[in-house]
């Protein structure tokens, strides 16, 4: 088993006193290589059949995991 976070640039200020900061999208990976290459180096590592499941919240109030999704 592997957990692990979003293969993707993203950061939050943590320096504000808020319960949640922020999600800031860093960079833009239209073509999703990022993730691709973090596939590619699972199934390299570990054969397939690799499963993933998406934990990110796509319901919220405020947005805030799920731009992660959008």
């Amino acid at each position: 088993q592997m957990r692990g976070s979003i293969p993707s640039f993203w950061s939050q200020d943590i320096s504000k006193m808020v319960p949640k900061p922020a999600i800031m999208i860093d960079r833009s990976d239209p073509y999703a290589e990022i993730p691709a290459k973090h596939f590619n180096n699972l199934m390299r590592r570990y054969g397939s059949p690799i499963m993933i499941i998406n934990l990110v919240k796509k319901r919220e109030k405020k947005k805030h995991e799920s731009l992660l999704t959008d």
